[in-house]
């Protein structure tokens, strides 16, 4: 009977020990995944080529929209400051106004890319539907861009293809009417087709 007991003993202490250790790796492991301490590519697949188009253009808007940002300090304070207190004057055209669309819309359109990329894969469309979209939102998000470029320089602001209250038309203003006309309507027309696909999912 001591024998019995004692091996029995022996027996709950390894198991105990056996089940401590396991618990205590579960808490690591998790804690590593929390602290963002695991290797990258168990964390997260790789970007596909439909996901890696859509991410790098829209990292290339967004930088148009940090260079807009550029102008717009420039504009509001007439020129570049060389050192505290001496500001040598450049002209970027436009207005702080116009720049300052640019500067936000091209983030939003950059970002905008960004969602595409994670929606894109997750709705059941076939690799075909996703690449052809994808080029699609590309192209919208650089005619955007295009818009709040030249509608930032042109008098009539690019959002009539004549002159308006705002002012004359000039070719900067078709510059950015074309492709930001063109672009609303597609994104409103693609967009229809997501939403379709996505609630038919």
């Amino acid at each position: 009977m001591g024998r019995r007991r004692k091996r029995q003993a022996e027996d709950s202490s390894v198991a105990a020990a056996t089940e401590f250790a396991v618990d205590e790796a579960w808490l690591v492991e998790r804690g590593s995944v929390a602290c963002g301490m695991t290797n990258a590519a168990e964390a997260a697949p790789p970007l596909t080529t439909v996901e890696r188009r859509l991410v790098g253009h829209g990292l290339c808007v967004i930088l148009c929209a940090m260079l807009a940002g550029f102008a717009l300090g420039i504009s509001l304070v007439g020129g570049v400051e060389v050192f505290p207190g001496n500001i040598r004057p450049i002209s970027v055209g436009g207005t702080p106004a116009g720049w300052a669309r640019m500067h936000v819309g091209s983030v939003t359109n950059g970002l905008l890319l960004f969602a595409i990329a994670f929606m894109l894969p997750r709705i059941g469309l076939s690799f075909r539907s996703q690449n052809r979209i994808a080029w699609v939102f590309v192209a919208i998000a650089w005619a955007n861009t295009i818009f709040y470029f030249f509608g930032g320089l042109a008098p009539n602001r690019g959002i009539t293809f004549g002159s308006n209250r705002f002012g004359e038309t000039t070719v900067y203003g078709l510059l950015g009417m074309i492709p930001g006309s063109v672009g609303a309507i597609v994104t409103v027309i693609v967009l229809v087709m997501l939403i379709k696909q996505t609630f038919r999912g």
